[in-house]
This record gives structure tokens, C-alpha cells and sequence, in this order.
């Protein structure tokens, strides 16, 4: 890749439309498609690019609910060091006397993309449940394994967060470390 690309390539961006948008919408629209549907493979490229624009909007759709929900799940993991009392805040500043561009922030933020991302499945998943249960349950199995995935989605959503915030706590401390007087 060119200097030139990857210096003003903004990675968090990419992850966060990768992760938290595009994976699970596909994934929910492509469900939807064959299990309620009951449609054979979308073929042509129109088929499968409509697939994909489907699954990328609703995503969208479902991404600020998910944000405010991987919010709440990132404000109680992990312990915070002495004197700090907002865990997102904290990675916050943490992010901003790294610099923005620096790859331990971006790493942070794209952490922040699989918490979304976790949410996001949960969310679908009950949105599946609930148009299983409206149109009365046809396909027990979809319901069964669902059922099972969603707090299996909030728990992984959890530690995510839990690792996110560890990274940040890692970084302040090693940041500490260096702000720190020397002793000659």
C-alpha cells in the first residue's frame, strides 16, 4: 500500500463499518433470506450486491442502539486506576495522549467495533426470535440455537470490553511510567 494511502487511511472507521455494520447485517439479512424466506442463493451480481446493501443499511439501522448498549457494557468493565471514576472517558484521554493516529489507539477503537459488533448480533438475534414467535414458529431449531446465542453474544460483547479496557489501562500505566522523573 502507498505512504501516501495508508497514512490517511482512517482504520478505526474501516473496522467500525466492517465489525459493527456490515458483518452482522449480512449475516441477519442472509438469515432472514433463507430461513424466513426460504429462498435459494441470491445469484447475479445485482442479487448479491442488493444482499450486501440490505445487510449493510440495516446495520446501520441497528448500530446506534448497539453503540449505546456497548457503552453501558464498556462503562462496568474493568478497574479503573486511582482517581478516575468514568471508564469511557478514561480510554478516552487515554486515546488522546497516545495521539489518535498511534496503532495502540487504533487498536483500542477497533475493540470498541467488536463490542458493537457482539451487541449487534444480540439485537438481531431477538429481532429473530420476535418475527419467529409473531409468525409462529416454524423452524424450532433457529429459535433453540438463538436462544443460546444470545447471552453467549452479550457475554463475549462483555469481554471485549473488559480486554478493551485493560489494553487503555496498560497504555496509561506505560504512559505514566514514561511521564515519570528519571533517576540519574
Amino acid at each position: 500500500m502507498s505512504p501516501d494511502i495508508q497514512a490517511n487511511l482512517e482504520i478505526p472507521d474501516i473496522w467500525f463499518d466492517f465489525l459493527a455494520r456490515f458483518l452482522p447485517g449480512v449475516s441477519f439479512v442472509t438469515m432472514v433470506w433463507f430461513v424466513f424466506l426460504k429462498k435459494p442463493a441470491p445469484t447475479g451480481l445485482e442479487a448479491i450486491l442488493g444482499v450486501i446493501f440490505a445487510g449493510y443499511v440495516a446495520g446501520l439501522i441497528t448500530s446506534p442502539p448497539a453503540s449505546r448498549i456497548a457503552r453501558i457494557i464498556e462503562s462496568r468493565a474493568g478497574k479503573l486506576p486511582k482517581g478516575e471514576e468514568d471508564r469511557v472517558k478514561f480510554i478516552r484521554r487515554v486515546q488522546a495522549k497516545l495521539s489518535y493516529s498511534s496503532r495502540q489507539t487504533l487498536l483500542i477503537g477497533k475493540m470498541h467495533a467488536e463490542v458493537v459488533f457482539f451487541v449487534q448480533l444480540a439485537i438481531f438475534s431477538l429481532l429473530l426470535i420476535v418475527v419467529e414467535l409473531y409468525k409462529g414458529i416454524s423452524f424450532y431449531p433457529i429459535i433453540a440455537v438463538t436462544i443460546i446465542l444470545l447471552p453467549i453474544f452479550f457475554l463475549e460483547a462483555y469481554e471485549v470490553a473488559s480486554r478493551r479496557f485493560e489494553r487503555a489501562r496498560g497504555e496509561y500505566e506505560a504512559l505514566t511510567l514514561d511521564d515519570a522523573p528519571r533517576k540519574r
